[in-house]
């Protein structure tokens, strides 16, 4: 008998987990075919029709009973179980996530490092994104991936365990909504056991992390997560040696309420000695010590191969991240005081047919976005964000209105404040002065910035463009204000006050002085403004 051959006699389970991962679980479990045995699918409430497809490719299927709070730990140990009915002589265990493909011969490349080294629970490979080019979020998710060959603290979800370790220390914490690796990891290396990654390809990953508002969920499940794991495995080891995420809790509050700390102390002082000014210079200072952290992360990530845009990109999400990372923290300790169990945060929805492809796109990744930022983003030049500042109060005013359309609670009242500081800091560096109250439609265009300030009751329309200088509001203090319909222009430093309407598609000239309804169409110049109709303009 071959080498090769007694290596794939030996017994090794293989577990998949998901949930709605459609076409993504079928590129997974055809992936496994003839890379061992049992194969075993658990699934946790699927509705694409995922366990019938399950079956149909041989896999034996577990169904999570979600009368339950689900966990991803609570469905590994019970593949794991189901593994060992099935076959009782059985000495490894190899998990999966369903939305992962498999890399032909992984699964024996594995085996016989663990067959070699005794000593070793666990062994993983390098996981890759199937699609970095889709998203820089999943960019951010094939870095995370990217971790030193050799002897490790930890491995992901996909990994191969040696049966007899796992069981010694009673498989994984289904307590846990994240973070359930690294945890068991640190029991068994506190048991004597080595965790080990390995050179060689393992999976392909379809993150499917394509819109800002799943990434900030997956970031704030990694806080939660992240600071359960840290407290529970410090409680184990005082002295804090090898405990899971303690760099990432510590950096989560240093820059965020480390830094705003910090930064308000340091506007206090400035002002004491230079009034406004000092404060302005203060709050310069700390935004430029957060950004600068952000440059060093890019430059980081350039020598890892991302090019220098990306790589801008990756710092200052990774920046920006910190504060969903303190949403989870508050969260957890909301849970923990209520007595609370801890139940999943999900930020990816059910895979699209052709997901799973090679070059495949989800109808997801495809479909224009009509959301009013988006709507504000067509209007700009590519890459305007680091270009036009007008941009900057667009982001924020938009991320404000977003944030009072979510569900009441902690984390909508934590970033109701992050909001505030924002457009406080937007509005000293650019000018550019609209509250998150203020009605705006969508495919708004800034060109330039500075001194444009509109009331917080106004309404406008879609399409419209500002330029320097412009202000829309009341006339007396208290006083009505104006209403704007869609698609008109305002020439730079106009004044559009009172009670009054500017119709569709109207043109307010530079420096005019509008007192009066415009109507549709019609042009309003000088000061104060006489109304020019289209004919005549």
């Amino acid at each position: 008998m071959s080498e090769r051959d007694r290596v794939l006699c030996i017994p090794v389970g293989l577990v998949v987990i998901g949930r709605n991962e459609g076409e993504r679980l079928r590129g997974c479990l055809e992936s496994l075919q003839g890379q061992g045995g049992p194969l075993v699918y658990v699934d946790s409430g699927s509705t694409d029709g995922s366990r019938e497809l399950a079956r149909s490719l041989g896999a034996e299927v577990v169904e999570l009973d979600m009368s339950r709070p689900f966990s991803m730990s609570r469905a590994r140990n019970a593949g794991f179980a189901r593994v060992r009915e099935l076959r009782s002589d059985v000495e490894y265990v190899h998990f999966f996530d369903g939305d992962c493909s498999v890399v032909s011969g992984w699964v024996e490349t594995a085996l016989r490092f663990l067959r070699d080294h005794p000593r070793v629970a666990a062994v993983c490979g390098r996981r890759r994104e199937r699609f970095p080019e889709r998203s820089i979020y999943n960019v951010m998710a094939d870095r995370e991936w990217d971790a030193p060959i050799g002897r490790a603290a930890s491995v992901g979800g996909d990994a191969l365990y040696r049966v007899a370790a796992l069981s010694g220390v009673n498989g994984f914490d289904e307590t846990l909504i994240a973070g359930e690796e690294p945890e068991l990891c640190f029991r068994l290396r506190r048991a004597g056991w080595e965790i080990h990654r390995i050179p060689g390809e393992m999976t392909l990953h379809d993150a499917q992390i394509l819109r800002f508002g799943q990434w900030w969920k997956r970031m704030v499940r990694g806080g939660y997560g992240s600071l359960d794991v840290f407290l529970r495995c410090k409680a184990a080891a005082p002295s804090g040696e090898g405990v899971p995420f303690a760099a990432m809790v510590q950096s989560a509050r240093t820059w965020t309420l480390g830094w705003a700390g910090g930064a308000a102390v340091l506007m206090l002082l400035f002002a004491l000695f230079a009034g406004t000014a000092g404060a302005v210079i203060a709050l310069a200072i700390a935004l430029g010590a957060w950004a600068a952290q952000g440059v060093r992360i890019a430059r980081k990530e350039q020598t890892g191969g991302v090019d220098s845009r990306q790589a801008l990109r990756f710092g200052l999400l990774t920046m920006l991240g910190k504060w969903a990372q303190l949403v989870g923290h508050l969260r957890y300790y909301r849970d923990r005081r209520a007595g609370r169990q801890a139940r999943l945060i999900e930020y990816k929805g059910p895979a699209q047919a052709g997901g799973a492809g090679e070059g495949g796109r989800s109808n997801r990744a495809v479909q224009p976005d009509t959301s009013a930022w988006a709507a504000d983003r067509a209007r700009y030049p590519h890459h305007a964000f680091f270009r036009e500042q007008s941009l900057w109060a667009l982001a924020v005013y938009r991320f404000g209105q977003w944030n009072d359309r979510r569900k009441r609670g902690p984390t909508r009242w934590l970033m109701d404040r992050l909001y505030w500081l924002l457009f406080r800091i937007v509005e000293t560096l650019t000018g550019v002065s609209f509250t998150k109250e203020t009605v705006i439609g969508p495919g708004l265009r800034i060109h330039h910035f500075g001194n444009i300030f509109i009331h917080s009751q106004v309404r406008m329309g879609a399409g419209c463009t500002l330029r320097q200088g412009v202000t829309i509001g009341n006339k007396v203090e208290h006083g009505p204000v104006p209403v704007i319909e869609d698609n008109v222009e305002f020439g730079a430093y106009a004044q559009v006050l009172g009670d009054i309407r500017i119709g569709q598609g109207a043109k307010i000239g530079a420096m005019s002085v509008v007192l009066q309804d415009v109507p549709p169409g019609h042009t309003a110049v000088g000061i104060p403004a006489r109304i020019i109709s289209p004919s005549t303009n």
